[in-house]
């Protein structure tokens, strides 16, 4: 090639030219991708979760999940708890435990963990938040089906509800989620604790 033409001399600078911003769009990526999981890593530090219910209410299930009926003297319970083995990672436990003994899962129904990307939290009318992100792990436990609606990996998801105060003895109302394009959730009430740190916007 004759570098020494105008047309030659041009096409090398439009070269450079491009592999520099390439360069500085692929040190921006990386800089943004790393700002964004900071952003997300700290999410455990500003809110903190755990809630066990009772499901007593199928009505608050859409599409009803079509489930074998429970043996006498066994209970469908909740299980949700924020952050767990990452500070963005949430987990969501649907199980059968005897009525004698609701926080020992005799049938784990699913098991699912959420990355929390967006946390909101609002004041008004009442105390409310959710949690938005993506089910990242639905893993085959007692459930060869992972969950009664399928694999959810993958999907994105939202949790959130009404609460009375934060504290060791919250009460939540309307505590559930929806998974996007899948199936949306919720109990009535819900007892568990919660804590927030730093300021609600």
């Amino acid at each position: 090639m004759n570098t020494s033409s105008p047309s030659a001399q041009i096409n090398i600078r439009n070269r450079r030219g491009f592999l520099k911003g390439l360069g500085a769009l692929g040190a921006a990526s990386v800089l943004c991708g790393r700002t964004a999981l900071a952003g997300s890593e700290r999410h455990g530090s500003r809110l903190e979760l755990f809630v066990e219910a009772t499901v007593e209410d199928f009505t608050l299930l859409w599409p009803t999940p079509d489930l074998p009926p429970l043996q006498p003297g066994t209970i469908l319970r909740v299980r949700m708890e924020f952050p767990v083995h990452r500070p963005n990672l949430l987990e969501w436990h649907t199980f059968v435990a005897a009525a004698a003994a609701p926080e020992q899962p005799l049938f784990v129904v699913t098991l699912f963990r959420m990355r929390v990307d967006h946390i909101a939290l609002s004041r008004r009318p009442v105390p409310n938040f959710g949690l938005f992100g993506q089910v990242i792990d639905n893993p085959v436990v007692d459930n060869p089906n992972r969950s009664p609606f399928g694999d959810l990996t993958g999907h994105i998801l939202m949790i959130g509800g009404q609460f009375d105060a934060p504290g060791d003895n919250t009460t939540f109302t309307l505590l559930g989620g929806m998974a996007a394009g899948n199936h949306a959730s919720a109990l009535r009430t819900a007892i568990g604790s919660l804590r927030i740190r730093g300021p609600w916007h």
